[in-house]
């Protein structure tokens, strides 16, 4: 997690806008998945819901640096008034985990009965749930912004649904 919490930090270096950063931390989170190994992410989905099983306070423990980091990014844009967020560890805590279920469902299998949305939609209905002023070229201008795995920026980002 202290790894994954650096990649993030790293995919948001070139955006300086408190919402610009919340949001490409939360494309960045969704999209880092789809760039790793999938048999990798499988394993350790299925490891984490089994050590949840066994240890959830270990689990949330570990999960701490990239919560701490969306935490942070979460303060800065209500801080900044780009937000509507009267609790920001209560937001902090629905944007994970509407992100950990949508990468879980991804990699280990759809349990819900109806096709899941892409990462896209995921980000793109947190954003507005958190009352973001969004648009589809604003969030497909962050999503080229990114700086991901490979030392390079990302390409053109799906636009949210």
């Amino acid at each position: 997690m202290l790894t994954y919490a650096r990649v993030v930090r790293t995919a948001i270096q070139d955006l300086d806008d408190p919402m610009d950063r919340l949001a490409g931390a939360l494309i960045a989170i969704a999209r880092l998945p789809e760039l790793t190994v999938a048999g990798v992410n499988g394993g350790l989905a299925r490891l984490r819901l089994k050590l949840a099983q066994v240890d959830p306070d270990l689990v949330g423990r570990s999960r701490a640096p990239i919560a701490n980091l969306l935490h942070e990014l979460v303060q800065a844009a209500a801080a900044a008034g780009r937000i509507d967020c009267p609790d920001t560890e209560a937001t902090t805590y629905m944007l994970l985990t509407l992100n950990s279920v949508s990468i879980t469902t991804n990699m280990l299998g759809n349990d819900v009965g109806v096709p899941p949305p892409g990462h896209a939609e995921v980000v793109g209905f947190c954003l507005r749930g958190i009352g973001a002023d969004m648009t589809i070229d604003w969030y497909q201008s962050i999503g080229v912004r990114l700086r991901l795995p490979g030392g390079r920026k990302t390409q053109q980002a799906p636009a949210p649904g």
